[in-house]
């Protein structure tokens, strides 16, 4: 079971400093990302949503609302033209929906980077949630301790590998702070003799590096990656977290690299 402190979930301020950034208290708990009426308002609910990590329903609303503001956008005519069209409409309230919708654009405008980024994080969330739930083209090994695991060959040479297992009697936010706790996955890991946080850009975005190997008979590998997480509990009860490695290669030889690790610049 896990306790907490109610004096110190009470506490003023109602954020915490963490490393490079503020950890708040969550804001959308009560939020379905369901389209609401107000453009504008949709807009600061789109970034309540990232910054609670809910980047899946994020994306969701951002894609709804681009598609509302692409229709609303009013189209050119005539300045005769204009005058008797705006004559045969409510005025007020088409002229109200249409400041709000410009007001939306330029708001969305001055978030270009951070909505690119939403976008960039939802496909590999979206991809990953897919890969969990799709059972096609993947070939089963063995199931050993609970544990089954499956791989797949990818159209670019490489190897996919699945591992599906049941946890018991093991609370979800117990799980998710083992994973986050890089630097003790030598502590716990098989075959792990070093790991270390290298820096924490959000609350579940982090840059990690780690040895593996057998120190005793010489062999050991390192590696470096940026992991990040999706808060999905309110859409199908998940927690999705996805991590990309950097990758050794000659500098003569053409690569697109992975969207996490050129974030890591």
């Amino acid at each position: 079971n896990m306790t907490t402190d109610s004096s110190y979930i009470s506490a003023t301020p109602s954020t915490l400093t963490g490393k490079d950034y503020v950890i708040k208290y969550p804001s959308t708990t009560y939020d379905d990302g369901g389209p609401s009426n107000d453009p504008l308002l949709d807009c600061h609910r789109i970034f309540d949503l990232i910054e609670d990590e809910r980047h899946i329903t994020a994306q969701k609303l951002y894609s709804s609302l681009k598609e509302r503001l692409i229709k609303n956008v009013p189209k050119p005519s005539s300045p005769m033209k204009h005058g008797l069209l705006r004559r045969r409409k409510k005025k007020h309230s088409a002229d109200e929906e249409e400041t709000k919708s410009k007001s939306a654009l330029e708001f969305l405008t001055t978030k270009k980077g951070k909505l690119e980024d939403l976008e960039e994080k939802s496909k590999i969330f979206i991809r990953a949630q897919k890969t969990l739930k799709e059972s096609d083209n993947w070939t089963f090994s063995q199931t050993m301790f609970g544990v089954s695991s499956y791989y797949r060959h990818e159209a670019d040479g490489s190897l996919s590998i699945k591992m599906e297992g049941m946890l018991k009697d093991v609370p979800i936010f117990e799980q998710i702070a083992i994973l986050r706790e890089i630097d003790l996955y030598q502590t716990w890991s098989p075959f792990c003799s070093s790991s270390i946080v290298l820096k924490e850009l959000e609350k579940l975005d982090s840059v990690g590096w780690f040895v593996v190997g057998v120190p005793q008979l010489g062999l050991a590998r390192d590696g470096i990656f940026r992991a990040i997480g999706c808060d999905n509990l309110s859409d199908d009860g998940s927690v999705i977290i996805c991590a990309q490695g950097l990758q050794d290669r000659p500098e003569t030889e053409p690569f697109a690299e992975p969207y996490l690790i050129k974030g890591m610049d």
